[in-house]
């Protein structure tokens, strides 16, 4: 669970959502803190052929989750990163996350999610 802007988020669910979109095959949700705010972050694994329309993905997540719950950013990337044991290193993917934090505010929807 995390806890992001006062409210409780369970990624696994935010996950499951975006998941459901044809273009996502994985994703992982992470909270990241660009300087004082508090961001919900999705880094998702797109399938083969396929690119990312941010507005669609973010319209369909309003459809099934709470403001707050849907992702400010989401990420595109080839991979996710991996633990030993093959799950999603969502240690990793918050440092992926921060790494491209310089990139992200072309990424964010304009609903942040707080309300």
């Amino acid at each position: 669970m995390l806890k992001v802007r006062g409210y409780r988020v369970q990624p696994e669910e935010v996950e499951h959502v975006l998941e459901q979109r044809a273009e996502i095959d994985e994703a992982a949700v992470v909270k990241h803190r660009p300087g004082e705010a508090e961001v919900l972050a999705a880094v998702v694994r797109l399938a083969d052929g396929e690119s990312l329309e941010h507005d669609a993905v973010i319209d369909h997540c309003s459809k099934f989750l709470p403001p707050y719950m849907v992702p400010d950013v989401i990420l595109p990337v080839a991979e996710l990163p991996r633990g030993s044991r093959g799950k999603a290193d969502y240690n990793a993917v918050l440092e992926l996350v921060e790494s491209q934090s310089g990139d992200l505010g072309r990424l964010e929807h304009s609903g942040s999610g707080a309300g």
